[in-house]
């Protein structure tokens, strides 16, 4: 375990290019939402404008298909920057950790790394990346384990609270849809009947919803997933507080194959909404690695 391998030119260098191309892709995901929220808007002006009905419906249609076309292209991103970041971690860990490459397929190339990276790195505020406090400990493997536990702890409470946020804003999409049905009229100013209401009201509207239900899903899943293993690792840390006996590396490896499996969701918070909760989340997390620190030591 080496925690001032943090501070190298070629961990910076990848750190710069996974935030990169998680950049990129945050980009993708979220101006595609946006996308699909254009038929919706157009609903709103459904009530005025009946003769919006067949345009409504194809774009709605399209926007489906766009969707689906572009989230592919956004997973291959995620994908680079989920094993860029894995080779952080195992540089980090030195020889505490094996690596998995039957999962992570092994290192990214090292001029698509740079290509990544660019001249950006990351500012002062986000490193470093581990809390130094954890080198007070001085079992390597519980050192790694600490580092995992800040991963599942930060990540889990940044995607329950997007999760809450986007359950709302669903809740909120489906009342509006059912509220602009009801008001509608088809051109001889009768209400819609079912063929009308799906091709002018629920098609178009579909895009939209179904970006925020699976949006949704894939934050909630993941931050139950990371909550779900912060649960895991606590509990391994109490039990080397009472037999004193290194986490085997096997054990290490099978949460580190967790972490990387969430990472290679399409639920990635957003720039600015990152930052905002990196304020208080960050400082949490790093209060709570001091504690569990104190406590490990007190039972040497």
């Amino acid at each position: 375990m080496n925690l001032s391998e943090q501070k190298s030119e070629t961990t910076q260098l990848l750190l710069a290019a996974q935030d990169r191309l998680y950049a990129k892709a945050k980009a993708n995901i979220w101006l595609l939402y946006l996308a699909s929220a254009v038929p919706f808007i157009a609903l709103l002006f459904r009530p005025f404008i009946p003769s919006l009905d067949h345009l409504l419906a194809v774009v709605g249609v399209l926007g489906l298909i766009i969707g689906f076309a572009m989230e592919q292209w956004t997973k291959k991103r995620v994908e680079t920057a989920a094993r860029i970041q894995e080779e952080v971690d195992l540089r980090i860990y030195g020889n505490s950790l094996p690596p998995n490459e039957g999962l992570t397929g092994g290192k990214v190339g090292e001029q698509i790394t740079v290509d990544a990276a660019g001249d950006y790195r990351l500012p002062d505020h986000r490193l470093p990346w581990y809390s130094a406090v954890i080198e007070k400990v001085t079992e390597p493997s519980v050192q790694v384990v600490l580092c995992q536990r800040e991963n599942a702890a930060w990540d889990w409470r940044t995607k329950n609270y997007i999760a809450s946020r986007l359950t709302y804003l669903l809740f909120i999409l489906i009342v509006l849809v059912f509220i602009i049905g009801i008001f509608s009229k088809d051109s001889a100013s009768q209400a819609l009947n079912a063929r009308q209401l799906v091709l002018s009201i629920i098609v178009p509207a579909s895009a939209l919803i179904f970006k925020t239900w699976q949006l949704r899903q894939s934050f909630y899943e993941t931050g139950k997933a990371r909550q779900s293993l912060d649960e895991e690792i606590m509990q391994e840390i109490e039990k080397f507080k009472k037999i004193r006996q290194p986490i085997l590396p096997d054990r290490l490896r099978i949460f580190q194959d967790k972490i990387y499996k969430t990472r290679l969701e399409n639920c990635i918070v957003p720039d600015w909404l990152h930052e905002r909760l990196q304020v208080g989340l960050q400082k949490n997390t790093t209060k709570s690695t001091e504690m569990i620190v104190t406590e490990i030591n007190k039972t040497v």
